[in-house]
């Protein structure tokens, strides 16, 4: 299971716990991406099995955005050595004729700054998309999100994904859970 936050810049991980009812060992490791994964085996039987996370992290404010960047940052050939696996098409986030038209449609062309563009097309993203549980599920299309005009936070955040690749900016995925 990965369910420890990792530490970095802006946010320190000061507790992660993992238990397991019926209790077993948990085992960890990092997987190629830096991320925490905690596994475990339950061999008796049982009715229920309880997996919970308690974690604690502290956050910082993230540091202020540079006034302008211009695409021709992203011409740098490390971006695609270092974070080529994040510019490419996956099952879930491709730039099929859909996502090409909905780009056209938010008219961002002339924006001469990264951060900027990303900025509006999450916006567009957000604007163009109704948050609806129940009508996706985890192997929804960004073509048919793009059909139904809805969806939940991963339908979005696969959109914005491919709005992004398809332009040649590496965002990265992050899963996460907000309990209250």
């Amino acid at each position: 299971v990965r369910l420890s936050p990792r530490s970095n810049g802006r946010q320190q991980v000061e507790l992660s716990a993992i238990t397991v009812e019926p209790s077993a060992s948990i085992h960890r490791h990092h997987d190629a991406f830096g991320n925490e994964v905690a596994w475990f085996q339950v061999t008796d039987p049982h009715r229920a099995l309880v997996v919970e996370s308690d974690v604690l992290v502290a956050v910082t404010p993230h540091p202020p955005h540079p006034d302008d960047v211009p695409w021709s940052a992203l011409d740098d050939p490390s971006i695609r050595t270092e974070l080529g696996e994040y510019l490419d098409q996956s099952p879930l986030v491709d730039w099929p004729e859909a996502v090409h038209q909905f780009a056209d449609s938010l008219n961002l062309d002339e924006i001469h700054d990264i951060v900027a563009w990303v900025r509006a097309t999450e916006i567009g993203v957000n604007q163009a998309i109704t948050y609806v549980p129940g009508v996706t599920d985890v192997d929804t299309t960004v073509e048919h999100v793009l059909q139904v005009r809805s969806g939940v936070c991963q339908d979005m955040a696969h959109l914005f994904l491919a709005l992004c690749r398809r332009r040649g900016v590496p965002p990265q995925y992050v899963s996460g859970w907000l309990y209250e």
